[in-house]
């Protein structure tokens, strides 16, 4: 029986969260948006590139623990828009 309870729980999880985050994301005209619209313009960038953003995705990365300049010998871009090496390797494993 508790297996099942479980079983069912793990099934509607998702659906749950889905319904509540299309709901927290809409805007006073009913329009939904995404919480990764700040990413949109991002796509396509590369190592190497400077694209206005870049920072807020940083802090996105580090908030979750797959980014963390703290531990790299290389601290200057932690508070930059520059694409590094750090980045994109936070990027590969997220």
């Amino acid at each position: 029986m508790a297996s099942r309870t479980i079983n069912l729980f793990l099934f509607s999880l998702p659906i749950i969260l889905s319904f509540l985050c299309q709901s927290a994301f809409a805007d006073s005209h009913g329009k939904k948006h995404s919480p990764f619209e700040f990413l949109n313009h991002l796509q396509g960038c590369h190592k190497g590139e400077k694209v206005k953003g870049i920072h807020e995705l940083k802090k996105y990365l580090e908030k979750f623990g797959y980014l963390n300049y703290d531990i790299s010998a290389n601290q200057t871009h932690a508070n930059d828009d520059d694409f590094d090496e750090l980045l994109e390797s936070a990027l590969k494993t997220y």
